[in-house]
């Protein structure tokens, strides 16, 4: 009996240390922050000092860095630390690169893995905007498809040329967030994303050069950037390209004029064949259709009035027209009739006063007395306009010119010259 109490004690011993010896250290790393301390207050664009500690059981992985918003989504690139031996004492400079990001709450986040745990550590901070500040102001100017140029007036007033784009040009839209300019063609302009950093093209998206038009017409709110193509495809691209989303018009049209505010996406839908025009409205967040309503006319510009109306500037049959969008009725009203010329261009300056580019005359239109249509300046008609709200400065194209004048005085600050004529103009800021 002793012999097999014996026997069996000692396989009991055994077992217990082989099962000892394959249990796997549950225990998760550990992080602690020393600095910055919590709540403490940053400029965007500011490097950070980061002190911190990791102890942990097991050899870790890896270790990053980088910074969340308040719901945790990164915000601004992942630096990768070396690893040392526990405890791991952290002595670094985190360097933001996103400077366009507002004010608000924001989250350090060092992730500590060693092969089965993950640890995630947070600091809060406290980030400062920078203030906004108009870096450029870009210019595309050509008069055929084998000259399209764009040029940079800096704020020296120092015109230079940034880059050529070869074939047809339909529009530019730029992203002060992202720093770039996204350029579109029709038939052979490839669709390009301009950084304006460098001056070099990050990326582009080639035509197809198939005898029908590739692309229709690109547009920025800032934060998406966004591509309507003859296919009845709307997509959205990021900075470096990769598509984030997708919306369709019906099936036999394409999308054309763009616009978008909080919530929803506008598309302006042209049939393929024979004449028909729609405004189709989606959701921001997914791309799917909300409502449509025909209008039969071409749009030129739309603009956000309130949460729940745009004011849409239009062609009806080459004379100009403007109408009110109620969004939740998904109805059209017409609050003015326009002179009986062309739209070229419009500039919102505010929910109440707009420029209007017709054939023969810019006009100032006062939306709180609908009878009040008066000319700006004596400026004839304008292939393109802006309006830098920052600056109180309105930027009009006008054949080779570029005219600046002051807001609200309506006096004319600088001429400059061009060699081509002025297809576009985008305003750059640093944020």
């Amino acid at each position: 009996m002793r012999v097999k109490f014996l026997f069996l004690s000692t396989f009991a011993i055994a077992v217990m240390m082989i099962y000892s010896c394959k249990k796997k250290d549950t225990s998760e790393p550990v992080i602690t922050f020393s600095s910055p301390y919590s709540g403490q207050t940053f400029t965007v664009g500011q490097s950070i000092k980061v002190t911190a500690t990791i102890t942990f059981n097991s050899s870790l992985q890896f270790v990053k860095m980088n910074m969340v918003n308040s719901n945790y989504v990164a915000i601004d690139i992942t630096q990768s630390l070396t690893v040392t031996g526990s405890p791991m004492n952290i002595n670094t400079t985190y360097t933001m690169t996103n400077t366009s990001l507002p004010s608000g709450i924001y989250y350090l986040q060092i992730s500590a893995y060693d092969g089965t745990n993950l640890a995630i550590g947070y600091q809060e901070i406290m980030l400062n905007a920078l203030p906004l500040k108009r870096e450029a102001i870009y210019v595309v100017t050509g008069s055929n498809s084998a000259n399209t140029k764009v040029w940079k007036l800096d704020s020296a007033n120092t015109i230079s040329q940034v880059i050529a784009l070869t074939g047809d040009f339909s529009n530019a839209a730029i992203s002060s967030a992202d720093q770039s300019l996204f350029t579109t063609g029709i038939y052979s302009g490839n669709f390009n994303c301009i950084n304006l950093n460098t001056n070099t093209f990050s990326w582009n998206v080639p035509a197809t050069n198939n005898g029908f038009p590739t692309f229709e017409r690109v547009y920025s709110n800032d934060s998406k950037n966004f591509l309507a193509k003859y296919d009845n495809v709307i997509n959205g691209f990021d900075n470096a390209g990769n598509i984030n989303y997708t919306a369709n018009t019906a099936s036999g049209t394409y999308p054309h004029t763009l616009f978008s505010d909080s919530q929803y996406l506008y598309a302006e839908q042209r049939n393929i064949s024979g004449y028909g025009v729609a405004l189709n409205v989606y959701y921001l967040a997914t791309g799917a259709a909300f409502q449509n309503i025909v209008i039969n006319q071409d749009i030129v510009a739309m603009f956000s009035i309130n949460s729940d109306s745009l004011m849409i500037f239009t062609n009806n049959n080459g004379i100009g027209n403007v109408m009110i969008y109620d969004i939740p009725d998904n109805r059209t009203t017409v609050p003015v009739t326009l002179p009986s010329e062309k739209i070229f261009s419009v500039t919102q300056i505010s929910t109440i006063y707009y420029l209007i580019g017709m054939q023969n005359q810019v006009y100032i239109f006062n939306t709180r007395n609908f009878g009040s249509l008066n000319p700006f300046a004596t400026v004839a008609a304008a292939s393109a306009m802006k309006f830098d709200s920052l600056n109180q400065q309105i930027f009009v194209a006008n054949a080779k010119n570029l005219n600046v004048y002051n807001f609200p005085t309506d006096t004319l600050y600088k001429t400059f010259n061009f060699t081509d004529t002025l297809k576009d103009i985008s305003i750059l800021y640093n944020r």
